[in-house]
């Protein structure tokens, strides 16, 4: 009998240990996948493009990929946008810019919360559940419904959490290439 009681007294005192335990890291898991996810920066990502008219055509470059999409040809004068491009870009004498939405993503897991003074470090994956067409002038695209694992540091300021970084380095290469490409 006395063993008996010795086992649930146990199981007390480890739900009583571990319960409030457990809590306070879905509470941070949540509320840091909350405020990721409301982020602009995150859930709808956008990439600045700019590059001249005049650009050496490149079929293997975003160029390519980009007339493959149906944003521009090249004439004997640069870079033309066509209709679609036009609905997209803005177009100059000598350059074709653009600040465009990548697509859509969303968290899939959260993998660690660690507090750190007023910053939080969340090691997270997400997963793109929209792609827009301009995903084409990337080197390697996105792929709907995968998960990639990303870095988010937060701050707290004035009782108030703020992204001070976000890490996603399967992205964050592709958009290297790209601006590499831009540039020539």
């Amino acid at each position: 009998m006395k063993v008996e009681h010795l086992k649930w007294a146990f199981v007390a005192a480890v739900v009583v240990v571990f319960l409030p335990w457990m809590l306070i890291v879905h509470s941070r898991e949540s509320s840091s996948q909350d405020f990721i996810e409301g982020e602009k920066q995150f859930a709808k990502p956008s990439v600045k493009i700019k590059f001249s008219k005049n650009i050496q055509w490149d079929g293997q470059s975003f160029l390519g990929r980009g007339r493959k999409a149906g944003f521009w040809d090249w004439s004997p004068k640069g870079v033309v946008l066509t209709q679609k491009g036009q609905l997209l870009f803005g177009d100059d004498q000598t350059s074709i810019s653009g600040d465009v939405i990548m697509g859509t993503r969303k968290i899939t897991t959260v993998k660690s919360v660690q507090p750190n003074g007023n910053d939080r470090e969340v090691i997270f994956l997400f997963a793109w559940t929209e792609l827009t067409d301009i995903a084409a002038l990337l080197n390697v695209q996105p792929v709907i419904g995968k998960e990639y694992q990303a870095v988010a540091v937060l701050t707290e300021e004035n009782g108030a959490w703020k992204l001070k970084s976000l890490s996603t380095p399967d992205y964050s290469t592709s958009l290297d290439v790209l601006a590499t490409e831009t540039k020539r």
